[in-house]
């Protein structure tokens, strides 16, 4: 598995990075990595003989074929995305972008034979519920109102990775529905991260009293970035379509993250 040509979309936000390490620390030699923007921390990447890095733009069809051509393992980790607040607010910021860049990928992918495709749903995609939430009930419903924008993006693309691997059968695609992922590299912006991200930031700057979005009782499940990781790198071995909820399996309320 090691010998295949892996390429990393959004390899230097916060997951993407995480997982580029990931790969070159579990002998992956042959490492392609895209980027938007400069970010501080990737300096780090340029330096490294496995990795390529490949400035990009992948709402443009032209260079998202050019990035896909002779690449075995496609995994998705370029996304557009903000806290909870933000979505509220913003209801078709995450789904334009995101949607373009998908839909580009995916048809390159295709056209240029990629084997294998990881992309990253979310459990705001399921619809709202008091109950254990499993895989087969994602499309029971339309998704929470206040994720609605956001969870029918994340199902659409699900829906077209479904295509491409059960009816046209040609690639393996993975669907890791991640919930709240926390850990290195991740983004401290006040106004644009999630919720733990942002608690961190406050407690180490003093920003007080904390400002807690409604009465603190919404629960999230919190899982750390490593354990992402891992599940992508085992979801190398699954054929054809597969969906995954990714999750550490504890609910912690807002006012529980505040007091730990």
């Amino acid at each position: 598995m090691q010998d295949k040509k892996v390429l990393v979309t959004g390899g230097t936000g916060f997951i993407g990075l995480n997982i580029v390490k990931g790969l070159v620390e579990r002998g992956f030699s042959d490492i392609v990595v895209t980027t938007h923007t400069e970010r501080d921390y990737y300096y780090n990447l340029k330096d490294n003989k496995n990795i390529t890095l490949v400035k990009c733009d992948l709402t443009n069809r032209e260079e998202c074929d050019a990035v896909t051509k002779d690449i075995d393992i496609l995994i998705l980790a370029s996304a557009v995305s903000f806290g909870a607040s933000f979505i509220q607010n913003n209801p078709l910021g995450l789904v334009n972008d995101n949607i373009i860049m998908n839909v580009n990928l995916l048809d390159c992918a295709y056209k240029n034979n990629v084997q294998k495709i990881v992309y990253f749903g979310s459990t705001t995609g399921y619809p709202d519920t008091a109950e254990v939430m499993h895989e087969e009930n994602m499309f029971d419903g339309d998704p929470f109102d206040r994720y609605f924008s956001v969870g029918w993006m994340k199902r659409y693309t699900e829906v077209l990775m479904r295509l491409y691997a059960e009816k046209l059968q040609l690639m393996d695609c993975t669907v890791l529905r991640l919930s709240n992922v926390y850990g290195p590299y991740d983004k401290f912006n006040l106004e644009t991260s999630h919720v733990l991200p942002a608690m961190v930031r406050k407690f180490c700057e003093n920003i007080f009293p904390l400002e807690i979005w409604g009465d603190g009782e919404d629960s999230r499940d919190l899982i750390y970035v490593d354990d992402v990781v891992e599940a992508v790198i085992r979801s190398f071995d699954c054929t054809g379509f597969n969906a995954y909820n990714i999750g550490y399996g504890s609910n912690y309320t807002v006012n529980d993250i505040v007091n730990m």
